[in-house]
């Protein structure tokens, strides 16, 4: 939102709106999170409505996965069982926002970052947000896998975090190879996409 404002700010319209209408698919997933939380058994109040309306769905579900690990209650397979399937919707639904909105936002805001002269700090930051974002929606899904599998390892911090930069590092040239291809050849990127 502060990409967008400042977008406006400065008159630059046209990054402003393609900024803008890139974080349309993120009102799709909190959609989905809406309803997935009504099948799961929770009641359609004001409360969780306003809360995906905020687009504080996933924040939620978050909250919601800290509360059962802490917490708890009762029978402690059954609260594993539940606790794994609340990461496995959790990890889902984060993979799909990285994949339908923080992605494209990263290579749109990379391309306005190499393309505007003076270089712009509003993109470069939300461009590095967004490659933080997609490489951890992405270790986040694979530990999630990890956990289905019987007799999971808990992985140690020091090996995610390897696994952080390894998906950070592997997004970043995939998407800086599109943006200079964008920046040469211009609407033939479509083609490659």
């Amino acid at each position: 939102c502060a990409v967008v404002v400042h977008y406006f700010l400065t008159a630059q319209y046209l990054w402003a709106g393609w900024t803008l209408g890139l974080l349309l698919p993120g009102c799709l997933i909190q959609v989905l999170s809406f309803v997935w939380l009504h099948s799961d058994g929770h009641r359609r109040c004001l409360a969780l409505s306003l809360v995906h309306i905020f687009q504080l769905g996933i924040l939620k579900r978050h909250v919601d996965c800290l509360h059962l690990a802490v917490c708890g209650r009762g029978d402690e397979t059954c609260q594993a069982r539940e606790l794994v399937m609340k990461q496995g919707d959790l990890s889902l639904l984060r993979l799909m926002e990285a994949l339908l909105q923080a992605l494209p936002q990263l290579l749109l805001q990379t391309y306005i970052y190499m393309t505007l002269k003076p270089a712009d700090i509003y993109a470069a930051s939300c461009s590095l947000a967004c490659l933080l974002s997609v490489s951890w929606a992405l270790v986040s899904f694979s530990h999630f896998l990890c956990l289905l599998r019987p007799g999971n390892l808990c992985l140690p911090w020091a090996s995610v975090l390897c696994q952080l930069l390894w998906r950070m590092g592997m997004v970043g040239t995939r998407v800086m190879a599109l943006v200079v291809f964008a920046r040469v050849f211009h609407f033939w990127v479509f083609a490659v996409g």
